[in-house]
């Protein structure tokens, strides 16, 4: 059942877990939660509909980057809480992950919080006259003559069509022709013409908007409703974030759990497990000296090893401490024809940031769902940091026919990751949830 102005539903309860970046809350009926991200500072503002709080309300420190939760109620009907990053961070909207059970218990995880100018150096993008921004994009041109501005978004929602007139789009562009992004549910920009643009989006992403300046064009997400506290400033577009509506009867919990006795049939799906590095390549350096192939072999022998046992063919492009090349690696995948390949990795940073932690899975183009669901799983079934599911340009992802993922179940150099990385024990657990999320796709995609 799902509440309603007259027979609203009441929040429950509530908690944070700062090493899992996770925030959690129960209401006693189903509600279908909204959400955007606003900023000056960074927060995620969640409004539930139909919900009442039905006590004082709450403000409390929760973390150091993410750091405070506030619940109060916003209008008669609608519990709200928000979530705030310290000053000078902020979180990929992207990544911000809403799972449900039945709509009356709620899980949100947030990837690793970021200093704001710092996310978008991830991608690497250095284009003179283009720049992204922390709520879109920035186009310069000679702006100031601009005179009409025609935004038609297509019936598939898959792109947005944008042209101008009294602005030039810059020659370096138009000879680019199109950039990559994966930033905001935009998948790339293609420059048509010199007064003429179109955005590859995500089906589900909000509409966008353009304006003019005297410095070039901006474009952002066409704002939502705003409502009245945490109300964004002429500096602070929202950015809408899609919450997945739950089905009231029969919606299954955030996770899925496989039968005992689940096999795939006639070990029709080949998956190739490829453990990083190797030989004379150790990887990453940890605390203590801690090598990356030392953590992932182990894992990477694991998880071939329980996937074999459900009815998997496996192949691993090495099974104990060698040097393979990436172009081997790819290669031996798509010479096998492959239905899936997983990478396995462990990341580091300066040994002078212990307090970097976390897991994280990388895909490139087809194996996005292969990455959410072992991302998932390896969150529902360890408690460690959850940093987010990434797009990257990785030689073995691009490389590689089959949908391919690459898996980095910790930080060598982290305070917390390091020790359970070099515990047997615990590299096990990784592995059993690494296979149980191929395991989930495989019954879900083939």
């Amino acid at each position: 059942m799902w509440a309603t102005p007259a027979q609203a539903g009441r929040f429950l309860q509530w908690r944070f877990r700062e090493a899992e970046n996770r925030l959690t809350f129960s209401t006693d009926t189903g509600v279908q939660p909204t959400a955007q991200l606003l900023s000056n500072p960074t927060r995620l503002v969640i409004d539930l509909p139909g919900t009442q709080l039905g006590r004082s309300s709450v403000n409390q420190r929760v973390g150091s980057l993410i750091r405070r939760v506030r619940i109060g109620q916003f209008n008669r009907f609608t519990t709200r809480v928000v979530v705030e990053m310290a000053p000078g961070y902020t979180i990929d909207p992207e990544q911000v992950q809403f799972l449900s059970a039945r709509g009356r218990q709620w899980s949100v995880i947030l990837p690793e919080p970021q200093r704001i100018g710092q996310q978008q150096q991830t991608d690497n993008l250095s284009i003179p006259n283009f720049r992204v921004t922390q709520n879109g994009f920035f186009i310069r041109t000679n702006a100031t003559r601009l005179r009409r501005i025609d935004v038609d978004r297509s019936r598939d929602r898959r792109t947005i069509d944008i042209e101008f007139k009294g602005a030039d789009i810059p020659e370096n562009l138009l000879d680019l022709r199109r950039v990559e992004l994966d930033r905001y549910g935009v998948e790339e920009i293609e420059f048509k013409d010199d007064d003429r643009l179109i955005l590859t989006v995500a089906p589900d992403s909000p509409d966008w908007t353009v304006s003019g300046g005297s410095l070039g064009l901006s474009i952002v997400p066409r704002s939502g409703r705003v409502l009245d506290n945490d109300r964004p400033t002429a500096n602070d577009d929202p950015i809408i974030i899609a919450v997945p509506r739950p089905d009231p009867s029969t919606a299954p919990p955030p996770t899925t759990t496989l039968p005992d006795d689940f096999r795939v049939p006639n070990a029709r799906v080949l998956t190739m497990i490829d453990p990083g590095h190797g030989g004379k390549d150790p990887g990453a350096i940890g605390i203590g000296g801690l090598q990356e192939k030392d953590v992932v072999l182990p894992i990477s022998l694991e998880v071939a090893r329980l996937l074999s046992e459900r009815g998997v063919s496996v192949l691993m492009t090495r099974s104990d401490d060698r040097f393979i090349s990436l172009q081997a690696r790819s290669a031996a995948s798509n010479r096998a024809r492959a239905d899936l390949f997983v990478s396995i990795h462990a990341n580091a940073i300066s040994l002078s940031r212990p307090d970097v932690n976390g897991v994280e899975t990388y895909y490139y183009t087809s194996g996005r769902r292969l990455a959410e669901t072992v991302q998932r799983q390896i969150l529902s079934e360890i408690s460690i940091g959850n940093r987010g599911v990434k797009r990257a340009r990785f030689y073995v992802l691009r490389h590689t026919s089959a949908p391919s993922i690459l898996v980095e179940v910790g930080f060598v150099t982290g305070a917390q990751d390091a020790p359970r990385l070099a515990d047997p024990a615990f590299r096990d657990q990784m592995a059993q949830a690494i296979a149980n999320g191929i395991l989930i796709y495989i019954s879900e995609n083939f």
